[in-house]
């Protein structure tokens, strides 16, 4: 078996879509917390759980909310972390496996990002995949927390956390995927999020 097709077999059979449709399927409620969506992808790769906090604080509709960015932020830092010292399922403090969003935002959120989410499903395949293996799969927790670091400060700008926001979606998007070429593009998008960091400072 050659290692594109292992990569394929590794990769779940579902859409970026899906990933959002699965926490909803699976959350009981009208709340989803961060637990739930963790739990629900604790047997798949670390791509998927670095997602979902990544668009949720992309997202207008629930990234506005005060307070998200930062809680988001902290959830990419620990699961990013878990990754570096190659934890198979991700910890997290019971505080913030508790924080929920409204079932009604995220279902709402979903929906607006779903033709963005079906684009990249029809663009992205498994490429470059030394990208997203040993030993340049450790540069991606490591871009990871970094950007999630500058959210902090960048919460107090409107509209601050946009591009690293984004660039975490896309390297989360190239993780799961192990896209060379999205994850490419992140590292690009990174820069730029952290010159423009520089800037508004």
């Amino acid at each position: 078996m050659t290692s594109d097709e292992s990569a394929t077999d590794d990769q779940q059979d579902y859409s970026l879509a899906g990933l959002f449709d699965d926490v909803l399927a699976n959350a009981e409620g009208d709340e989803v917390s961060f637990g739930e969506a963790v739990a629900t992808f604790r047997q798949q790769a670390y791509g998927p759980l670095l997602l979902v906090p990544s668009i949720v604080a992309l997202t207008p509709i629930i990234g506005a909310i005060p307070g998200i960015s930062i809680l988001t932020a902290t959830l990419i830092i620990l699961i990013a972390a878990q990754m570096i010292v190659g934890r198979s399922h991700p910890w997290l403090p019971a505080r913030l496996r508790n924080v929920s969003l409204s079932r009604g935002q995220l279902e709402q959120a979903v929906e607006t990002m779903r033709p963005y989410l079906d684009a990249m499903d029809r663009w992205t395949r498994p490429r470059l995949l030394f990208m997203s293996e040993y030993p340049l799969y450790l540069l991606i927790p490591l871009v990871c927390i970094l950007l999630a670091l500058l959210m902090y400060p960048l919460a107090l700008v409107p509209w601050g956390v946009t591009l690293p926001a984004l660039a975490l979606t896309i390297l989360s998007v190239g993780l799961t995927i192990r896209d060379g070429y999205v994850l490419g593009a992140g590292y690009a998008v990174t820069i730029i999020s952290v010159l423009s960091a520089f800037w508004f400072w």
